[in-house]
Protein backbone atom coordinates (compact mmCIF):
# COMPACT_ATOMS: atom_id res chain seq x y z
CA UNK A 1 0.00 0.00 0.00
CA UNK A 2 1.14 3.31 -0.90
CA UNK A 3 0.50 6.83 -1.09
CA UNK A 4 2.12 6.99 -4.49
CA UNK A 5 -0.38 6.79 -7.40
CA UNK A 6 1.77 7.14 -10.52
CA UNK A 7 2.45 5.04 -13.52
CA UNK A 8 6.24 4.72 -13.23
CA UNK A 9 6.07 3.66 -9.59
CA UNK A 10 3.36 1.37 -10.41
CA UNK A 11 5.63 -0.57 -12.89
CA UNK A 12 8.65 -0.47 -9.99
CA UNK A 13 6.08 -2.00 -7.51
CA UNK A 14 5.27 -4.69 -10.06
CA UNK A 15 8.58 -5.48 -11.49
CA UNK A 16 10.36 -6.12 -7.81
CA UNK A 17 7.82 -8.97 -7.19
CA UNK A 18 4.90 -7.44 -5.36
CA UNK A 19 1.48 -9.26 -6.10
CA UNK A 20 -0.75 -6.41 -5.61
CA UNK A 21 -1.43 -2.52 -5.68
CA UNK A 22 -3.41 0.08 -4.17
CA UNK A 23 -2.98 3.50 -3.59
CA UNK A 24 -4.30 6.00 -0.74
CA UNK A 25 -6.83 7.04 -0.61
CA UNK A 26 -8.11 3.34 -0.58
CA UNK A 27 -11.40 1.79 -0.08
CA UNK A 28 -12.09 -1.04 2.16
CA UNK A 29 -13.75 -3.13 -0.18
CA UNK A 30 -10.40 -2.82 -2.83
CA UNK A 31 -8.26 -4.68 0.06
CA UNK A 32 -10.51 -7.05 0.29
CA UNK A 33 -11.05 -7.55 -2.93
CA UNK A 34 -6.96 -7.82 -3.28
CA UNK A 35 -6.74 -9.75 -0.45
CA UNK A 36 -9.07 -12.42 -1.63
CA UNK A 37 -8.10 -12.68 -5.47
CA UNK A 38 -4.24 -12.78 -4.03
CA UNK A 39 -5.67 -16.24 -1.11
CA UNK A 40 -7.38 -17.61 -4.57
CA UNK A 41 -3.83 -17.84 -7.08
Amino acid sequence: MTALDDVDITKVIRNTGAVGYISKPFQPNEVIASIQNYLEC
